[in-house]
């Protein structure tokens, strides 16, 4: 919008602070949505039959080829095979010719290869093509029948955007005429009378406007350039640009408007009022209670574990779905709200969710005392973990019941959401484990090593099964979350850092130094561009009132943790025994057994503890004929010894 003649419209008030909150869930799927009907520009009619036209004439295209996909990729996969055979031996027969260039038997078999082998590169190469084309044609006719469903949803936020747009100019307009009544009114204007004894006002005036979704920018007419290349001023009389712009100046247009107004200014761009839309300058409410965005919690995706991440620009509430977005980092500097955060999540995961739907596990690092207050709840795996030590077991008992449950939905389910829709009557839930401060983990020796190799377990393989991880911290640098287990954390959400360093550990840009020091305020990262947020805030209350639904709620089962190994199981005691004896001189240590095995899989790091100390207490242990017992060497190595019976020769083994 240009100039505005903004004195017809007389003395107007401001518009209403706050718009309604409009919730916006976000999945992979809403996301690829978006990101297509942004791009989409309405059609008319003559448009519409364009592209149906299109499309069929690409499907018919498709269907003369007359290629079954399925046996064409079949008939490829076979081809290829038998190509690689082929491959191997030209590569065979090549070397025997360098060997022994003349041999004649060897160049008849290699002529006869290559009359076998180029035909078939050439189905090969052809059906591939063929095959391509097809595909091709297909997504293009698909992606403009797609085009076409998704006009209507076009459409209609066309005329939502023309709607904004005029309330937008209409809310300019306002502000206009209130900041210009303003400025006269404390004397900011020059007053004359003319020839006739009327009275005259010359009032400051706004040249340009433009209008954002989070602010209104006026631009003050300072000066014009004449038609001789000079400049005169557009000023009223005695009034400058500094007593526009200065502090008491803003603070009095800000009551008149009822918005934060700044000012910028320099000597190339000119002076700018800027009426933010909003309560703040970034775009964002200052706060939002969690009780309020609670009263719209989105049950159609109660499944997938949503949670309220904060209310965006535009007021959006930004939901997003832990199934969706498996595992989680929560950083921020003290006071930043990452607390108040954490608390709300769980505190919807216990009142939206019974204990057969999710069980937490709760991982209090700082003595207890974040997480007392859930020490009851009936969805608690175990007790709240308030010990390195403790931390190391609890996630390779996670890391078991993991594995447990892949072999439970191989063959049958690809997720855990698909087995539970096969098999209702009994459901397996989600478990979501929540780590307050890993920064506590460091310099913990083996506990150190343990958390760190469980956590990039369970972030590389818990999606399926159901498995969930949420790490906090104030410290997210490399040292702190090991970069394997960084790299598998699809959202990240982080409050004002200290540092540009320590934000670029996090988001990868320096842009959570620069949040707003307001308590609450966050980014959110599940793409490259971090989305800003004002997360919920939850009060003592509103955790009391959960606390008490939460236990409303029947105490299950405890979830079933796999313990030892059964008959099949690939290690044994017996095993460990073999590959100690056979490969190790006898060395029984876990740490030493476990560097060997645990790349084969098969076993936990905690499993192979339990094994490895069942062994330890046995008195006789036979192999092979003998009998060997536990004895313990120095720096408390356990190492397998023969028993040597009286009057028995001693084994040279």
């Amino acid at each position: 919008m240009s100039s505005l003649d903004a004195t017809k419209y007389g003395t107007m008030s401001a518009p209403e602070p706050m718009a309604p909150l409009k919730h916006v869930i976000i999945t992979p799927e809403n996301v690829a949505t978006e990101a297509r009907l942004s791009r989409a520009k309405p059609l008319g009619w003559f448009q519409i039959q364009k592209l149906k036209r299109q499309a069929e004439s690409l499907e018919r295209e498709a269907r003369k080829m007359a290629v079954d996909k399925v046996s064409s990729a079949a008939r490829l996969t076979e081809m290829r095979s038998s190509l690689q055979i082929l491959q191997t031996y030209r590569e065979e027969l090549e070397r025997d010719l360098q060997l022994t260039p003349f041999d004649p038997h060897v160049q008849t078999q290699f002529n006869q290869l290559m009359e076998t082998a180029l035909p078939l590169w050439k189905e090969f190469d052809a059906l591939k093509a063929q095959l391509n084309q097809v595909v091709s044609l297909e997504k293009q006719a698909a992606s403009i029948r797609q085009r076409i469903l998704d006009n209507p949803a076009v459409i209609e936020r066309a005329k939502e955007e023309d709607k904004l747009i005029k309330i937008q100019r209409e809310e300019a307009r306002a502000y206009e005429q209130l900041m210009i009544d303003r400025f006269t009114q404390q004397g900011l204007c020059y007053r004359w009378v003319d020839k006739q004894g009327n009275k005259k006002v010359d009032q400051v005036k706004f040249s340009w406007c433009e209008i954002t979704p989070d602010a209104i920018y006026y631009k003050i007419s300072a000066s014009h350039k004449t038609m001789f290349g000079g400049y005169k001023t557009k000023l009223p009389y005695g009034v400058f640009i500094a007593d526009l712009v200065k502090d008491e100046t803003l603070f009095e247009l800000s009551l008149s408007c009822q918005r934060q107004v700044t000012a910028k200014y320099s000597p190339t761009g000119g002076a700018w009022i800027i009426v933010h839309r909003l309560d703040t300058n970034d775009g964002l409410v200052n706060q939002v209670r969690y009780a309020s965005v609670m009263e719209h919690y989105p049950r159609k995706y109660q499944a997938k574990l949503p949670i309220c991440v904060g209310v965006g620009l535009n007021l959006n509430v930004i939901w997003l779905n832990i199934a969706d977005y498996p595992h989680m980092l929560v950083a921020g500097f003290t006071g930043s709200g990452k607390s108040n955060f954490i608390n709300a999540i769980i505190c919807t995961l216990i009142t939206q969710h019974s204990p057969e739907d999710v069980r937490i596990v709760l991982v209090d690092l700082k003595d207890g005392v974040e997480f007392s207050a859930y020490e009851r709840i009936p969805h608690l795996h175990g007790k709240v973990v308030d010990t390195v030590p403790d931390l190391a077991d609890s996630l390779e008992q996670l890391e078991a019941i993991m594995s447990d449950r892949n072999r439970q939905l191989k063959g049958k389910a690809k997720s855990l959401a698909q087995y539970n829709m096969k098999y209702p009557d009994a459901p397996l839930p989600r478990i979501v484990c929540i780590i307050d401060e890993v920064a506590s983990i460091m310099n913990q020796g083996d506990s150190t090593k343990r958390i760190n190799h469980s956590l990039r377990q369970l972030t590389a393989k818990g999606r399926a099964p159901g498995v969930h991880i949420i790490l906090c911290t104030q410290r997210p640098t490399v040292d702190v979350i090991d970069g394997g287990v960084k790299v598998n954390l699809a959202a990240r959400i982080v409050g004002r850092m200290p540092s540009s360093t320590d934000s670029q550990a996090v988001i990868g840009s320096g842009d959570a130094k620069d949040l707003a020091a307001v308590p609450g305020r966050m980014l959110l990262q599940i793409s490259p561009d971090p989305t800003p947020v004002q997360t919920p805030f939850i009060e003592e209350e509103d955790v009391a009132i959960a606390l008490k639904r939460a236990l409303e709620w029947e105490t299950p089962a405890p979830l079933p943790v796999p313990e030892g190994f059964n008959q099949d199981a690939e290690w044994t005691p017996e095993k460990i025994v073999e590959l100690s004896l056979t490969f190790m001189g006898g060395n029984l240590g876990h740490h030493r057994i476990w560097e060997e095995i645990k790349n084969e899989g098969g076993i936990t790091n905690a499993q192979l503890r339990q094994m490895v100390k069942s062994i330890w207490a046995m008195d006789c242990i036979p192999f092979e004929g003998k009998e060997y017992r536990v004895e313990r060497g120095k720096g408390h190595i356990r190492k397998l010894v023969e028993i040597v019976r009286p009057d028995e020769p001693v084994s040279e083994a």
